[in-house]
């Protein structure tokens, strides 16, 4: 895409692709996005594979936009700088070539190299939660990204059994 990467955050979460499959992402970068005399920055998840496609403009971008889409219409409407409703049509010709380039791609040898890598996980995306208010060391680690209320219950359910998994296995058998 031409984006100097130099801004960029790592990170080493994963995501889901269109087909299911796991991608790792490299790191994540914020960048202007300006549509119609309309420009936010937008925070972009960096992975590096083939795609026969630049960005894919989400959820994200449409509430920062204020913006409504319509697959039917191919077309995604939202308030301009005067207060004036603003269009973005979709490009059918540029479609079809998007998707004759993804069948292309997809019919070519795949080509693989295998690069084993030990990822660590940034301090800022694991959060200690104690699950013991008498023992701090006694702690939990969760994502950072989760909200205020799973880190909560993420906790809690670290409080109720501490022991080994194998000894709750034999809690749990029949005497013989």
């Amino acid at each position: 895409m031409g984006v100097d990467l130099h801004d960029m955050k790592p990170s080493s979460r994963s995501l889901t692709r269109f087909n299911g499959a796991s991608e790792m992402m490299i790191g994540t970068i914020k960048l202007p996005v300006y549509a119609c005399g309309v420009t936010h920055t937008v925070k972009f998840s960096v992975i590096q594979t083939k795609a026969p496609y630049n960005a894919i403009l989400g959820t994200p971008w449409l509430h920062s936009m204020m913006a409504i889409s319509s697959t039917y219409h191919q077309c995604v409407k939202f308030p301009g700088p005067n207060g004036q409703v603003q269009t973005l049509r979709g490009d059918q010709q540029a479609s079809r070539d998007l998707l004759i380039a993804t069948v292309k791609m997809q019919q070519s040898t795949p080509r693989i190299n295998a690069i084993e890598k030990q990822i660590q996980p940034q301090q800022d995306e694991i959060l200690k939660v104690a699950i013991d208010d008498s023992d701090q060391s006694k702690v939990v680690r969760v994502g950072a990204f989760l909200s205020e209320e799973m880190q909560r219950q993420a906790a809690r359910s670290g409080e109720t059994d501490h022991s080994h998994p194998q000894d709750r296995q034999a809690k749990h058998r029949a005497p013989a």
